[in-house]
């Protein structure tokens, strides 16, 4: 039986038992019909597949045949550790308040006018680019989420999460941490959100809100 792999700049999740992808490149999200959402599960099971149904999904570019890759595996799920919160009463230094606030506005401007797929792309690179410089100390991440809490008291981030976490994740990573946009859906109804994540911690936002919230993208 031939193999198939997940199309380059597709990823997806499982929710109950459907299928919730993320196309990149087209900047949406979408489901499959109840017959091919179930082709394409058992096509994840390595499970034999109608060849009609298969040639859908590969003539739709959600698959494309392959006899080595591995099957198509939906993004992983997330488990959060305990971490303190950073101080919200503890009042940031105005320069890096200024700081927070002007990175914030620059990412909304970027998230305006490049597609979503560059972007990702360039926070990829930067990210590469991080691994060669050590960790900043705990105060460094401590005070850099506090400013963001701070900033989101002034200008409030509902619905503008993705340009405020990539904000909060390259902040991160030009100190030298490591950190990672996590993308989540939930469904009936739909609803996509994004926050940022350091070694299991969430950063700048709320775990207990994210339980909803099934993710489909990991930076």
């Amino acid at each position: 039986m031939a193999g198939y792999r997940l199309r380059d700049g597709l990823s997806f999740c499982r929710i109950g038992e459907r299928s919730l992808f993320l196309d990149l490149v087209a900047d949406r999200y979408f489901c499959l019909s109840a017959p091919l959402d179930r082709a394409f599960s058992a096509l994840c099971e390595s499970e034999a597949v109608d060849p009609a149904l298969a040639s859908t999904l590969v003539e739709m570019g959600i698959i494309i045949a392959s006899h080595d890759a591995p099957s198509p595996s939906p993004c992983a799920s997330r488990t959060w550790i305990a971490t303190g919160k950073s101080d919200l009463h503890a009042r940031p230094s105005i320069a890096s308040l200024a700081m927070a606030l002007t990175r914030r506005a620059l990412w909304s401007r970027r998230v305006r006018h490049r597609p979503l797929a560059e972007n990702i792309q360039y926070l990829e690179r930067q990210k590469q680019k991080g691994a060669r410089t050590g960790p900043p100390p705990p105060a460094a991440i401590a005070r850099i989420e506090g400013a963001y809490r701070r900033a989101a008291l002034i200008v409030p981030t509902r619905d503008r999460c993705l340009a405020t976490s990539m904000a909060l994740m390259s902040a991160l990573m030009a100190q030298g941490a490591r950190a990672d946009l996590v993308l989540g859906v939930k469904l009936d109804p739909f609803q996509a959100h994004c926050w940022v994540e350091l070694d299991g911690a969430v950063i700048g936002d709320e775990p207990d809100l994210l339980g909803p919230f099934t993710p489909i993208l990991v930076v």
